[in-house]
């Protein structure tokens, strides 16, 4: 039986190429900056952000993966990689290895590390595809990562509920912990002056299960009741039917590819963020508002509902259609001690849900 060391030397992986996303970055800060345990990473060489990682010095290690979609299909370049990562685990006394987000090579990396004695665990973030996300093609082969690891981490317990019905997971191996907040702490912003209108923000990918004609059909009902609303829609991806709409209603549209920075920026300058989705996992986007103490209006699907906790962190709406949605946005429109509150509940909560936080519970129960 495995006797667990209480320091213990983890190995951190990241083999994505388009750059840390919020929540790698935050988590994986957290892990190095323990004085309690070791911890390295191994970040892919194509990776847009690698220059980022040259003061880790001996901590790093880079890892060549592929540059274009096609070289996803060399599945013997990810043995080599497994094995390589395995000398460092025996020269390193390496006890865990966990992935930060599951890569279409993880699961055949995977076996060497744990025949180097490291416990392999990685963090599931989805356990389905989503209706738009032409990211999901590669669904099955990011599922293969958890089939093969000894503990699984989710982020919301709806994900791995999802993924034990579905019998991709044991109840055995399923850590639950939560989403964490991300982003620079901020005061939240002021419900607007008298006859100002309400900034709302919707922000990130536009793919069909995150609901924007939803949205657009709730602010058309609201719009035509006299209600002042500005809204920004931020972000890359297809607006079809919805860009004549918004147009019409005078949207701020910035329909492109958006940096940390320019999101922050939005966050920053606006009063609600919209969660209009069909269907949900949990949400980078919410965590980043949340981190910004900005108030969440958001529909009751998948892990939003853990996310955001209604009249404390947020607003949910009765059920998934315009009409709930925009009486949700109403209820705080109408209600700006309860906009007040919810920024200052927040904030106050924001100890309990940090990446260090997170960290810290992931170490305690590595098995």
């Amino acid at each position: 039986m495995r006797v667990a060391s209480q320091t213990k030397t983890v190995l951190l992986i990241y083999l994505g190429r388009q750059g840390l996303f919020p929540f790698t970055s935050a988590i994986t800060r957290a892990f190095l900056q323990r004085a309690d345990h070791k911890a390295l990473l191994a970040v892919s060489r194509e990776n847009v952000d690698f220059a980022q990682f040259a003061d880790l010095g001996e901590r790093l290690i880079p890892v060549d993966t592929f540059r274009r979609g096609l070289g996803a299909l060399q599945f013997w370049r990810a043995r080599s990689i497994g094995r390589e990562l395995a000398q460092r685990v025996k020269q390193e006394g390496i006890t865990h290895v966990v992935t930060l987000m599951p890569h279409v090579w993880s699961w055949a990396i995977a076996p060497a590390l744990r025949a180097a004695g490291a416990r392999y665990c990685t963090i599931l973030h989805d356990a389905q595809r989503h209706p738009g996300d032409h990211r999901g093609l590669a669904h099955p082969l990011l599922m293969r990562d958890i089939a093969v690891a000894d503990q699984v981490f989710t982020l919301s317990d709806s994900v791995g509920r999802h993924a034990i019905e579905a019998g991709r997971l044991d109840p055995s191996r399923n850590v639950t912990l939560f989403h964490p907040v991300l982003g620079e702490p901020r005061s939240y912003l002021p419900p607007p002056a008298l006859g100002e209108p309400w900034r709302v923000l919707f922000l990130g990918r536009i793919m069909a299960y995150k609901g924007l004609p939803l949205l657009v059909a709730a602010l058309k009902r609201l719009n035509a009741q006299g209600r002042r609303i500005s809204l920004t829609v931020m972000g890359e991806g297809d607006l079809a039917a919805e860009q004549a709409e918004l147009t019409a209603m005078g949207a701020n549209i910035i329909n492109r590819w958006v940096g940390d920075e320019e999101m922050a920026k939005a966050l920053s300058s606006h009063h609600l963020l919209m969660l209009s989705h069909v269907e949900a996992s949990q949400s980078g986007i919410a965590a980043m508002a949340l981190g910004a103490a900005m108030p969440v209006v958001a529909t009751p699907v998948g892990g939003l509902r853990e996310q955001i906790e209604d009249g404390e962190t947020g607003v949910l709406a009765r059920a998934v259609d315009a009409t709930a949605f925009g009486d949700a946005l109403c209820r705080v429109m109408d209600d700006p001690e309860l906009y007040r509150y919810i920024g200052r509940t927040i904030a106050a909560r924001r100890d309990t849900h940090s990446p260090e936080r997170f960290v810290d519970l992931m170490i305690k129960a590595l098995d």
